[in-house]
């Protein structure tokens, strides 16, 4: 059961998946989820010798979503949109929260 806050939050993240939500599948052969991948910038270290060459996104899936599946660090999530993958190094979960943050790092497809 939601409460009436966990319900507008459900509705506000299915109204932006639905403008810019992408299909993601979990690796090799997993469910595929609609998600929202949001960039991550980095930072510029103060002490920094070269430029950071790894590029990093969260993405956002529906608690309600996922079900049974195991998705866990190391997990590798695929954009069927672009080819990209998403390899997960931390998960932001709050039980009270209506979706799923996972930290990953991104790598291009060629």
């Amino acid at each position: 059961m939601m409460t009436p806050a966990q319900q507008i939050a459900t509705d506000r993240f299915n109204g932006s998946r639905s403008v810019r939500g992408v299909t993601v599948s979990l690796f090799p052969n997993g469910p595929e989820f609609t998600a929202l991948v949001q960039p991550i910038v980095p930072t510029p270290e103060q002490y920094a010798l070269s430029q950071e060459v790894r590029s990093a996104s969260k993405v956002f899936i529906l608690r309600a979503d996922i079900g049974a599946a195991k998705i866990g660090i190391g997990s590798v999530l695929v954009n069927q949109d672009s080819g990209e993958s998403y390899r997960i190094t931390m998960i932001e979960d709050n039980s009270i929260d209506v979706r799923i943050a996972y930290v990953c790092e991104t790598a291009q497809q060629p």
